[in-house]
Formats: C-alpha cells, sequence, structure tokens
C-alpha cells in the first residue's frame, strides 16, 4: 500500500470517527438548553440566578441566546444576573444591546449599576463616552451607579479616559454654593462612596494608587507624556530611585 493510500485510509477514519462525536456533543448541548428553560420555569429567583450563572460559565453554544431573553425579566435579580452573564460570556455584539438597554435602566438603578459594571468586561473604546456621563449624572444619585461606571473606565486603554477620571475624582470634592457653605451629610456620604471605584479605574489605567485627586493631578503632570497602554502595578522594591508623582518624594534606593 503506497503511503499516500494509507495517510487517506487514516484521514478517513478520523473523520468517521470524529464527525459522530461532533453530532453526539451538539446533541447535548441542545438538550442542556432545553434543561435550562425547563429547569427556569420551575425555579424562584434565587435559584433562576443560579442558573443563568451556571449556563454561562459554561461553553456551551446556545448559552448566548438562551439567557438574552431574560434581560427582559420583571425580576430585578434575575435581569442583573443576565446581564452580568453577558460580560462572563464576552460576546462583542452584547456592548450594544447593553449600550442600548441603559436609558431604560435609569429607572432600575441596581440593573444600570450592572449594566456599567458589566461594560467593563469588554473595554471597548465606545462605552467611553456613556460611562463618563453616567458616572457624572449619578454622582449626587447612587454611588453604585457611579462607581460601577467609572471603575469601567478603566477597562478602556485611552489617556483621555485618565483625564476624564481625574476630573470626575474632583467633582467628588465639591465647594457650595450655598448660602451657609454647607454641603449636606447625605451629598457628602454619596460622593465619598463614588470615590473608590474612580481610584480603581485610575489605578488599573496607571498602575499608580493615590487616595486624593490633587495628587492624581500631580501624578498626570508628571507622567502624561510617558503613559502607555498596558500599564501594570508598580513595584517599587525594584526601583533604583524612588520618585513619588502623587506626592513629590523623591529618593535614592539604599
Amino acid at each position: 500500500m503506497s503511503p499516500k493510500i494509507a495517510l487517506i485510509l487514516l484521514l478517513s477514519a478520523l473523520l468517521a470517527y470524529a464527525l459522530p462525536s461532533a453530532f453526539v456533543a451538539a446533541d447535548e448541548a441542545k438538550d442542556a438548553i432545553e434543561a435550562f428553560k425547563d429547569q427556569m420555569k420551575e425555579a424562584d429567583e434565587a435559584g433562576q440566578v443560579k442558573l443563568i450563572e451556571a449556563l454561562a460559565a459554561t461553553e456551551n453554544p446556545g448559552r448566548l441566546k438562551a439567557i438574552t431573553k431574560f434581560l427582559g425579566s420583571r425580576s430585578t435579580a434575575v435581569k442583573v444576573a443576565a446581564i452580568k452573564a453577558l460580560g462572563t460570556i464576552k460576546d462583542p455584539k452584547s456592548v450594544s444591546k447593553l449600550m442600548g438597554m441603559a436609558k431604560a435602566a435609569e429607572k432600575d438603578p441596581p440593573v444600570l449599576a450592572a449594566i456599567m459594571g458589566t461594560l467593563g468586561e469588554f473595554g471597548s473604546k465606545k462605552t467611553h463616552k456613556l460611562l463618563m456621563d453616567t458616572a457624572k449624572k449619578w454622582l449626587y444619585k447612587n454611588s453604585d451607579v457611579a462607581g460601577s461606571a467609572a471603575r469601567s473606565m478603566g477597562s478602556i486603554q485611552d489617556k483621555k479616559v485618565i483625564e476624564d477620571l481625574i476630573k470626575l475624582l474632583g467633582m467628588t470634592y465639591p465647594v457650595s454654593s450655598s448660602s451657609s457653605g454647607q454641603i449636606s451629610a447625605e451629598t457628602q456620604a454619596l460622593l465619598k462612596a463614588s470615590r473608590p471605584g474612580i481610584i480603581e479605574g485610575l489605578q488599573i489605567l496607571t498602575g499608580w494608587d493615590f487616595a486624593e485627586a490633587e495628587a492624581w493631578n500631580n501624578f498626570w503632570d508628571y507622567a502624561q507624556k510617558s503613559w502607555k497602554p498596558g500599564a501594570k502595578d508598580v513595584d517599587t522594591t525594584k526601583l533604583k530611585k524612588w520618585v513619588d508623582p502623587g506626592y513629590g518624594f523623591e529618593m535614592d534606593k539604599p
């Protein structure tokens, strides 16, 4: 038998084995989706959330379509679970779908916060304006929404995003315009609660960690010309000269 004929026979045998296996896998995937649909009908709210999370964690090719149907659930918890599942699956087409849901979700802040947080799983530059506008709008309303939007901005590798986040952080230290010169305790609490999300977004983009807006402004004056996408956490133990661009410290390593 010639080597060529032997190779053809071997390939034929492999195909004969692989094709039935592929059909079996496809059938199993379909059966899993049908089982998911049946279980969702019977489960309570908490059970539905767990079912959505479990399906999203699989590689089932039908999971996105099956889960997307629950984006319109009357249950906030189930809707939030479906939104977060899109972030787990990471299909690029989900970005436009999530962005399109944002306006209507303003009536339900937990859903809006989930949308803002999930958009950060994609790192899409087209989400920048929506995330920034939402963060600004909700600073004085809901820190979960504002913080989630700001944190997600950290996934967008762009200088303008850093500048916007620094401006946003500055907005959490407002100057009172009231005659009494006082800002309500409730407003102060809301603004303070939004800061961790904003700072986390900046940490992701720069690798640095500062607590105040002034320090971030100082840092950006120092680093904006040299900043490049893909920043990593700064390991100060490996620096020959320690320079703190946020607070102005500088010293040689002993």
